[in-house]
């Protein structure tokens, strides 16, 4: 469980430098996947509307929604 918020503030940091989106949460969701969690989503959106975005802006978030076994797992996590 400990490696949702570690993915997400990675991926956040790396946003935040300008790495592409797409790029960021392919390796983001690889990394959970390999600590044994299944994706239900990992978005980067607009933190007030929720809609996603291709790249980050003032006031992005990262949403994730993963499963562990049986227990599901939100977080998101402040771009930028």
């Amino acid at each position: 469980a400990a490696a949702l918020p570690a993915a997400l503030r990675e991926a956040a940091a790396l946003l935040a430098d300008g790495r592409p989106a797409t790029t960021v949460l392919e390796a983001a969701e690889a990394k959970l996947h390999a600590a044994g969690m299944e994706t239900d989503y990992l978005a980067l959106v607009d933190g007030a509307t929720l809609e996603p975005l291709a790249v980050t802006a003032p006031g992005a978030r990262l949403l994730a929604a993963m499963c562990l076994g049986s227990v599901r797992l939100l977080d998101n996590w402040p771009v930028g």
